[in-house]
């Protein structure tokens, strides 16, 4: 059986659900259309980036891969503070 990329982040994520990098790895492997389910929540591009920087909101990429995804007039929460593109 083959496995995507997108299935491995999937497998990480569910052996451990606090893994920022691998959030934002999987952030990165979906169009801005696409979402995945993990046990059965859907994630879309810009969910999995809120979800890395919930674990680690010190990387600067997840802030900057964020920021591209959101709109301009768009306010985003992280761990209890708003934040505007």
């Amino acid at each position: 059986v083959e496995h995507s990329e997108l299935d491995c982040y999937i497998k990480a994520l569910r052996i451990d659900v606090t893994r920022a990098d691998v959030w934002h790895n999987l952030g990165c492997g979906l169009d801005n259309e696409e979402s995945v389910t993990i046990d059965g929540v859907n994630f879309t591009k810009r969910e999995c980036f809120l979800e890395a920087l919930k674990y680690d909101s010190e990387d600067g990429c997840f802030w900057s891969n964020l920021g591209e995804v959101i709109d301009e007039t768009e306010v985003v929460a992280v761990n209890g503070s708003q934040y505007t593109r």
